[in-house]
């Protein structure tokens, strides 16, 4: 950061921003979008990395990394809800979630961690998330559908 004039600062540590953005609906939309757009770059060289995908081709995951849907989601909101259907993997890019298994946390899931892989690539017919992905710092997840995984395998069947 280059000032051309003498400027105060202030940083505000996300525990305390985040009651603020809380009572602020359109602010909340609005971070939502910069980390959205800020983040988008990064979407890529995650799908690209993934082990889940290794052996794929490059071409297959490239297609992953543009079709896949971009969601931002704050402390405290679910990203997924146990016994609810599903048939999308969560890719967790930036930030921290817990599984909650009726209310109990099984389990920290970081930057890289995956969530619902046997959903996205078992048939979907009476398949339900095994437990509640909850938000511990605002994340940004990465979903790829089941519909955006077997277009892009429709493109490049041989990944």
């Amino acid at each position: 950061i280059q000032a051309h004039q003498i400027c105060c600062m202030w940083e505000i540590a996300q525990e305390k921003a985040m009651p603020i953005i809380d009572k602020h609906p359109k602010a909340r939309k609005h971070f939502t979008s910069l980390i959205i757009t800020h983040l988008q770059t990064s979407v890529p060289s995650l799908i690209l990395s993934l082990p889940l995908f290794y052996d794929f081709d490059n071409k297959f995951k490239t297609l992953l990394g543009l079709w896949c849907e971009k969601r931002v989601y704050f402390p405290g909101q679910h990203i997924v809800k146990e016994g609810c259907g599903g048939s999308r993997l969560c890719v967790i890019n930036l930030g921290r979630s817990t599984l909650e298994k009726k209310g109990i946390k099984i389990r920290t899931y970081d930057s890289g961690s995956l969530f619902g892989s046997n959903l996205l690539l078992s048939d979907p017919t009476y398949k339900v998330y095994l437990g509640t992905l909850v938000a511990v710092q605002t994340c940004h997840v990465v979903i790829i559908t089941r519909q955006v995984y077997l277009q892009a395998l429709e493109k490049y069947p041989g990944a």
